[in-house]
């Protein structure tokens, strides 16, 4: 079976935590996270590493679709 692993910071603690669900990381939306999470009220943002920008980050929406959590690709 598939497992997907999240990291994730919660407000501006240093420490990450980490969930796994199990789900192929290609299929993990961003309600199966919030679901896990359990944090009704929290924003949520994406976080990439940009080689020309540095770090990006760029609100996560659910809108009509479930938004696909982004994952590395090797």
């Amino acid at each position: 079976m598939a497992e997907t692993k999240i990291i994730y910071h919660l407000d501006e603690q240093e420490t990450p935590y980490l969930i796994k669900l199990p789900i192929p990381a290609e299929n993990v939306t961003l309600a199966d996270f919030k679901n896990v999470l359990n944090k009704p009220n929290y924003k949520f943002f994406f976080k990439s590493m940009d080689d020309d920008f540095g770090v990006l980050s760029k609100p996560a929406h659910q809108g009509e679709q479930p938004a696909i959590v982004p994952y590395p690709v090797a």
